[in-house]
């Protein structure tokens, strides 16, 4: 079975030349799969359907220009109603970003023929989001040549606040020298302790999703003792817990190819890591989820050691990690040694700017630099 698409109806005319849009519907990951899988992004989740299934939650579209050969993938913010994530799977360098822009402003440009204006001015903000930095530097963002109506804008919400990393499985599951001391010697601590690893597959679907609900309400219970003593706690419980419910509800469907793997103590589910199991030994696997129901020392880095085993034993050599939001998180996941870091940036597209230029003025401009301080 494949995706089911459904038009953009707000457009409400042909497409001349321009941009399709396209809804993709909740279910099904097979077309989105197919679109995806040309792409050369080193950025592993911007390769994985299923990342785009959990950021796109509220909505997901593709877009794409034949005449300009440019593909887009946008979505709401899955935390701020009020912004589009645009995503750039197909653009590896400045010649093909410089497109992709000019695109965008020659579209918006066309008034009421456009086919972006209907869903873009929708938002406040739209965001170009896991920019690589490599694009920032080719395209002089950071050094004051600026694109018209594009410019950084400092990511406060979202994964990759810190680098996005990728680690060694086999490191992971030998860890030898003194770079992995630290994972090695909790690792070593915890071993023992009467927990058992179950595989994901080998549990029952309707288990399986109670047992993650379960592992997330306790985290999100711990977390909100830890750090909040005011607020609307129901509000902030929700808003932790909404992408893990999420997730478990795909999790009930083979087609996302979610495997995973939990930690066990006695009858009690204490933790978990999912990922999504591609098939695409050459590139890192895809992993997006890692919770435990409550601290514990040397928990999180048995619940890693066992997730590269399983892994390693499949085929797969690496795992992406993703990235963090905040310094503490960020440092836990550089004790693995990642074998790369992929630092990611967030652009702000000034949609009435870019309108406003001539469709055929250079995408380009010399003088005072744009960039977010």
């Amino acid at each position: 079975m494949t995706m089911a698409f459904e038009p953009y109806a707000s457009c409400g005319y042909a497409l001349r030349n321009r941009f399709s849009l396209e809804r993709v519907s909740k279910g099904l990951l097979g077309r989105l799969r197919e679109i995806l899988g040309s792409s050369k992004s080193l950025d592993a989740y911007v390769r994985s359907p299923l990342y785009f299934a959990m950021t796109g939650r509220n909505g997901l579209y593709y877009i794409y220009s034949q005449s300009w050969n440019v593909g887009l993938l946008a979505c709401p913010h899955p935390n701020d109603v009020s912004t589009l994530l645009l995503f750039i799977p197909f653009i590896y360098d400045r010649h093909s970003f410089r497109r992709c822009i000019t695109a965008i402003a020659v579209d918006l440009k066309s008034g009421s023929e456009s086919s972006l204006w209907g869903l873009f001015s929708r938002f406040d903000n739209v965001h170009i989001a896991r920019v690589p930095k490599c694009l920032i530097e080719q395209s002089d963002l950071e050094r004051g040549r600026v694109l018209k109506g594009c410019h950084i804008q400092r990511e406060d919400k979202l994964d990759w606040i810190y680098p996005s990393y990728d680690i060694s499985l086999s490191k992971s599951v030998s860890p030898t020298g003194g770079n992995l001391s630290s994972y090695r010697n909790k690792l070593n601590k915890f071993k023992g302790r009467g927990v058992t690893p179950v595989l994901f597959g080998d549990v029952p679907v309707e288990e399986r999703v109670a047992a993650m609900r379960s592992i997330a309400k306790r985290w999100a219970d711990n977390k909100l003792k830890c750090e909040h003593d005011g607020g609307d706690l129901a509000f902030i419980e929700n808003e932790l817990l909404e992408p893990y419910e999420y997730l478990a509800s795909l999790a009930e469907n083979p087609v996302f190819f979610i495997d995973g793997i939990f930690l066990k103590r006695g009858s009690e589910y204490i933790a978990f890591r999912l990922w999504e199991d591609s098939g695409d030994y050459a590139h890192p696997v895809s992993s997006f989820a890692a919770l435990m129901a409550s601290y514990e020392p040397g928990c999180s880095e048995y619940l890693h050691y066992e997730a590269a085993r399983r892994l390693l034993a499949c085929g797969y050599k690496e795992m992406c990690i993703g990235g963090s939001e905040s310094a503490g998180l960020d440092s836990f996941k550089q004790k693995f040694q990642p074998i790369r870091g992929h630092k990611l940036f967030t652009l702000n597209l000034d949609i009435y700017t870019i309108a406003n230029l001539h469709p055929m003025s250079r995408v380009y401009s010399e003088g005072t630099s744009l960039v977010a301080a």
